[in-house]
C-alpha cells in the first residue's frame, strides 16, 4: 500500500483549501465573490464601450479575417505548447509521464476552466494525469508548483517587456530606476524559486514514504523557460488580434504582449472567476488605453477572448480525436 495515500495522514494546505471551497458556505462565498468581480468588470467594459460606440461600429466592419485566422493558429500552437509545459512540470517532480498523454490531459482540462468554482482546470489535470499511473498527490503537487511557476513567469515577462512610457503611466510616474529593481527581483525569483521550494519541503521529502513531494531543479528551470516563451507567444497572438483591427508599430506590439501577460496574471490571482472571463478583458483594455485606438482596445479584448475560446475548443477536439484514433487502433488489433 502507498503510504503517501493513507487516509489518516495530515492534509496538505491545498487539500484543506479544497475542503473549504467544496463546503456549502465555501461555494456560496466563492460564487458571490466571482459574481461581484464579473459584474464590476462587465460594468467597466460597458462604460468604455458606450463612450466609443460609433468607433466600435466602424472598426467591426474592418476586421482582417486572414490575420484573425493566423492569430487562431498561433493560439492553437500555444495550447499544444501548454501541454508540453505540463509534461515538463511532471518531469520536474520526478514523475515519468508520456508526452502525448500529458498534452491530451492539458487540452481536456482547459475546458474545465469555464466551470463555475475554483480550480476545476487544476483539479481536472490532476485527475486526468492520475489515469496514467501517476499518484493523485504527485499530480496535485505538480499542479501547485505549476501555479507558482505561472505566476512568477507572468510577472517576469510583464516586467521585462513594459516600456518606460507605459511604466510611467501605470505607476503614476514612478522612477524608472524602480522598474530595473523590479526586473532584478523578478529574475532573482525565477532563479530562487525551486531552491526555496526544495528548502521548504526538505522535511517532507526526507520521509521516504512521501515520494510525491519532490522537485528536480534542472527540470523545473526548463519548465520556467518554456513558460516564459509561452507568454511571449500568447502575447504575440493577442497582438495579432489587435493587428486585425489596425496597423501596429513595434511599441504597440510589445505593449500588447505586456497587456495580455498582465491580464493573465490578474486572472490567476482572481481564481474565483471561471477562465478569468471579464477580468482579463478589463485589465487588457486598461493597459492598452492610450496606446491604440479606443475601438481597437475594446474590440480587440472581445476578439482575443473569442480566439482563445476557439483555440481551446480546437485543442479539445484534437485531444478527443487522438483518443478516438487510439481506441480504434487498439480495437483493430484485437
Amino acid at each position: 500500500m502507498d503510504h503517501s495515500e493513507h487516509p489518516h495522514q495530515r492534509l496538505t494546505l491545498y487539500e484543506r483549501f479544497q475542503r473549504i471551497r467544496s463546503s456549502r458556505w465555501g461555494r456560496i462565498l466563492f460564487g458571490l465573490a466571482a459574481f461581484l468581480v464579473v459584474m464590476l468588470s462587465g460594468y467597466y467594459l460597458y462604460m468604455r464601450g458606450a463612450s466609443a460606440a460609433e468607433q466600435l461600429k466602424s472598426a467591426s466592419q474592418q476586421i482582417a479575417v486572414p490575420i484573425v485566422l493566423y492569430a487562431l493558429l498561433v493560439m492553437v500552437i500555444c495550447q499544444l505548447f501548454g501541454g508540453m509545459i505540463w509534461y515538463q512540470m511532471l518531469k520536474s517532480t520526478c514523475q515519468k509521464p508520456a508526452m502525448v498523454d500529458s498534452i491530451s490531459d492539458y487540452l481536456y482540462a482547459n475546458m474545465a476552466g469555464y466551470v463555475p468554482g475554483y480550480g476545476w482546470k487544476w483539479v481536472g489535470k490532476a485527475a486526468l494525469t492520475s489515469r496514467h499511473g501517476i499518484p493523485v498527490r504527485a499530480a496535485s503537487w505538480t499542479a501547485a508548483l505549476e501555479f507558482i511557476g505561472l505566476a512568477i513567469t507572468r510577472i517576469s515577462i510583464a516586467a521585462m517587456v513594459i516600456s518606460p512610457e507605459l511604466w510611467g503611466r501605470l505607476t503614476a510616474q514612478a522612477p524608472l530606476g524602480l522598474l530595473w529593481v523590479v526586473r532584478f527581483i523578478c529574475l532573482s525569483m525565477l532563479v530562487a524559486t525551486p531552491f526555496i521550494i526544495r528548502l521548504l519541503t526538505t522535511r517532507i521529502t526526507n520521509d521516504h514514504r512521501k515520494t510525491w513531494c519532490r522537485i528536480n531543479i534542472g527540470q523545473y528551470y526548463l519548465a520556467e523557460l518554456m513558460m516564459c516563451l509561452a507568454w511571449l507567444f500568447v502575447g504575440f497572438g493577442y497582438s495579432l488580434g489587435l493587428r486585425a483591427l489596425q496597423p501596429l508599430n513595434i511599441q504597440q506590439w510589445i505593449a500588447g504582449i505586456f497587456a495580455n501577460t498582465t491580464a493573465y496574471l490578474v486572472s490567476l490571482v482572481t481564481f474565483i472567476v471561471p477562465a478569468g472571463i471579464g477580468v482579463r478583458e478589463t485589465v487588457a483594455v486598461y493597459s492598452m488605453s492610450g496606446i491604440v485606438e479606443e475601438s481597437t482596445v475594446l474590440l480587440g479584448a472581445l476578439l482575443g477572448r473569442l480566439i482563445l475560446i476557439g483555440s481551446e475548443l480546437l485543442g479539445f477536439l484534437l485531444a478527443a480525436g487522438y483518443a478516438a484514433a487510439t481506441r480504434m487502433r487498439k480495437h483493430n488489433k484485437q
